[in-house]
């Protein structure tokens, strides 16, 4: 059985989403390293949202990893925007506690 990952449409709707953001857009952070296209609504949940790519952002890998560390720590767990939200106001603390 084929992933919804792995269609045309999850494709592009990546490609543009990395192409509008250019890097990542975590604040402190904005490397243009391995970046990955970030779904603000977990797209299993939410299969509606799935290729919008006003609920889609740009992160690098090492910040995407970070986020599902902290707030999403499983599959079976619903992601929303709240706790993407979270996580950036958690970044723009941290950022402004180190200067």
């Amino acid at each position: 059985m084929s992933d919804w990952r792995d269609g045309r449409e999850y494709r592009e709707w990546r490609e543009a989403v990395i192409r509008r953001d250019v890097s990542c857009i975590v604040p402190g952070c904005g490397s243009y390293d391995t970046r990955h296209a970030h779904h603000l609504y977990h797209a299993t949940f939410f299969p509606e949202l799935r290729f919008d790519t006003g609920k889609g952002v740009c992160m690098c890998a090492k910040c995407h990893c970070q986020f599902h560390t902290n707030y999403h720590r499983s599959y079976r767990e619903k992601c929303t925007e709240d706790s993407f939200l979270n996580f950036l106001s958690l970044a723009r603390y941290l950022r402004e506690m180190n200067q």
